[in-house]
C-alpha cells in the first residue's frame, strides 16, 4: 500500500490526505455526539446518577429535615432504659451539629429567590426553636425523671414546631423540583443548540477543506513544476563544477607531492652544509691549537738552547778547573817525590815521613788519573752538548717553520670560517624558507584533500538532487513506471 502511495502524484496525495482528515473529523464528531447523548439531561448516565441520589435520599434522613430529631424525642419519652435515653440525648446533640453544618452550606450556596427565603427562614426558624426547647425544657424534664412533663412538652410545643418545619420543607421540595425541571429544560436546549451548531460547522469545515485542497493542489503543482526545472538545471551545473573541482584537486595533490620531494631534498642539502660548517669550525679550532702548540714549542726550544749554551759554558769552566786540578796533582806528585828523596836522605828519622810522602804521591797519581777520566767524560759531554746545540738549532728552525705554517693555515682557516659563517646565515635563511615552504605544502595538501572530499560530496549531492528532480517530475506529471 505504501508503494502505491509513493507512486501517486502530489495532487492525488493531497486529496488522499484531505480524505483521511475528513473521515477522522467525522469519526471524532460522531464520537462527540455519542458522548453528549450519554451525558445529556435525562440521558442514560444522567438518569443513573439521579437514581443513585434519589435512593440515598429515600434511605437516609436528610440533615436539614428534623424528622430524625423528632423521632428521637418521641423515643426518649417512651424509653424506660436510662442508658438508652442517654444515648438518644447524645444522638440529638450530633443531629443538631449536622443541621447547623448543612444550614451553613445552603446559606452560602443557595441562589436568591423564593426557594432561598423558604429554606433559610421558613424551615430554619421552627427548627431552631425546636432544638432550643429540646435542649432546654425537654432535656431538663427528662433529666429530672419527669417523663410526663417531657411528653407534654413534646406534644404541645415540639410537635407544632415540627409540623411547621415539615410544611416548609414540602414547599422547598416543590420549589426545588420546579427549579430542577427548569434547569433541565435549559440544559436540553443548550445541548440541542450546540449539537446543531456543531453539525453545521462540521459540514462547513468539510466543504471548505475540499475547496481549499483543490485550490491548494493547483497552487502547489504549478510553482513546483518551475522549481523542478530550476533544480534540474542547477543539478547539471553542480555536477559539472564538481568534476572540474575534482580534477583541479588531483592536479594540486600531484604538485604538492613534487613540492614535498623538493623540500625534503633541500632539507638534506641544508643539513649537509650545516654539518660542513660545524666541521670547519672544529678544524679552525684544531689549527688554532696547533699554532699555539708550535709557538709554545718554539719558545721552549729557545729556552733549551739557552740551557745548552749555559751547559757548554759550564763544561768549559769545568775543563779549566780540571786542568788546574791536574796541575795541582802533578805538583803534589812532584812534591811527594821530593819529600821521599829527602826522607831517604834523612835515614831512619825520615822513614815515617817517607811513608806519608808515598801515600801522598799515590793519592796525587790517583787524582791525576781521576782528573784525566773526568776530563775525558767532560770532553765527551762537551761534544754531546755541541751536537745538542746543533740539533736544537735545527729543531728551532723547524718549529719556526711550523709556527709560520700554522699562522698561515690559521689565516686561511679564518677566511674559510668567515665564508662558512656567511654560508651558515644563508643556510638559516634557506631553512626558514624551507620551513615556510613545508607549512605551505602541508596546507596545500590539506586543502587538496578537502577539495577532493568536497568535490566527492558535491558530486554525491548533485546525483541525489538529480534523483529528487526525477522523483518530483514523476510525482507532478505522471505515475512512475
Amino acid at each position: 500500500m505504501f508503494g502505491r502511495i509513493k507512486q501517486m502524484r502530489v495532487t492525488q496525495k493531497l486529496v488522499l490526505l484531505i480524505a483521511v482528515f475528513v473521515v477522522g473529523y467525522v469519526v471524532s464528531i460522531s464520537f462527540l455526539f455519542k458522548t453528549l447523548n450519554d451525558l445529556k439531561i435525562h440521558g442514560d448516565l444522567y438518569n443513573s446518577i439521579i437514581m443513585g441520589n434519589d435512593l440515598i435520599a429515600d434511605v437516609l434522613p436528610p440533615p436539614e429535615y428534623i424528622i430524625e430529631p423528632y423521632l428521637d424525642v418521641l423515643q426518649i419519652i417512651t424509653e424506660d432504659d436510662a442508658a438508652r435515653r442517654n444515648a438518644l440525648v447524645g444522638e440529638l446533640a450530633r443531629l443538631k451539629k449536622d443541621y447547623d453544618a448543612r444550614h451553613a452550606v445552603w446559606v452560602r450556596d443557595l441562589p436568591a429567590g423564593e426557594m432561598r427565603e423558604v429554606m433559610l427562614k421558613g424551615t430554619y426558624e421552627p427548627a431552631i426553636k425546636f432544638f432550643s426547647i429540646v435542649n432546654g425544657e425537654f432535656l431538663t424534664a427528662v433529666g429530672a425523671g419527669e417523663l410526663a412533663r417531657a411528653e407534654n412538652i413534646a406534644r404541645t410545643q415540639l410537635k407544632p414546631l415540627y409540623q411547621e418545619h415539615r410544611d416548609n420543607v414540602d414547599k422547598v421540595v416543590e420549589l426545588a423540583t420546579q427549579y430542577l425541571d427548569a434547569q433541565s429544560a435549559r440544559a436540553v436546549r443548550a445541548i440541542n443548540f450546540g449539537t446543531t451548531v456543531s453539525l453545521v460547522l462540521a459540514v462547513a469545515v468539510i466543504v471548505v477543506v475540499l475547496l481549499v485542497s483543490r485550490t491548494l493542489g493547483a497552487s502547489i503543482t504549478v510553482p513546483l513544476t518551475r522549481v523542478i526545472a530550476t533544480l534540474s538545471d542547477d543539478s547539471d551545473k553542480i555536477r559539472g563544477a564538481s568534476e572540474t573541482l575534482s580534477t583541479d584537486s588531483q592536479e594540486l595533490a600531484a604538485s604538492n607531492t613534487e613540492l614535498e620531494q623538493s623540500v625534503a631534498s633541500l632539507k638534506e642539502s641544508s643539513s649537509a652544509i650545516a654539518q660542513n660548517t660545524e666541521n670547519l669550525k672544529q678544524a679552525f679550532a684544531l689549527a688554532d691549537k696547533t699554532r699555539t702548540s708550535a709557538t709554545k714549542g718554539d719558545e721552549e726550544m729557545g729556552k733549551m738552547l739557552s740551557s745548552m749554551d749555559a751547559l757548554k759554558e759550564s763544561s768549559a769552566q769545568i775543563k779549566r778547573v780540571i786542568g788546574v786540578i791536574d796541575a795541582i796533582a802533578a805538583q803534589t806528585n812532584l812534591l811527594a817525590l821530593n819529600a821521599a828523596v829527602e826522607a831517604a836522605r834523612a835515614g831512619e828519622a825520615g822513614k815515617g815521613f817517607a811513608v806519608v810522602a808515598e801515600e801522598v804521591r799515590n793519592l796525587a797519581q790517583k787524582s791525576a788519573e781521576a782528573v784525566k777520566d773526568t776530563a775525558k767524560i767532560i770532553e765527551g759531554n762537551i761534544q754531546l752538548s755541541n751536537q745538542g746545540v746543533t740539533l736544537a738549532g735545527q729543531v728551532g728552525e723547524t718549529l719556526a717553520e711550523i709556527t709560520a705554517n700554522a699562522e698561515e693555515m690559521q689565516s686561511l682557516m679564518q677566511k674559510i670560517a668567515d665564508a662558512s659563517e656567511e654560508q651558515t646565515r644563508g643556510i638559516r635563511s634557506i631553512n626558514e624558507a624551507v620551513t615556510q615552504m613545508g607549512t605551505a605544502t602541508a596546507q596545500n595538501a590539506e586543502g587538496a584533500e578537502r577539495c577532493s572530499s568536497a568535490a566527492t560530496d558535491l558530486d554525491v549531492q548533485a546525483r541525489n538532487l538529480g534523483e529528487v528532480v526525477v522523483e518530483l517530475t514523476s510525482m507532478v506529471s505522471k505515475r512512475a513506471s
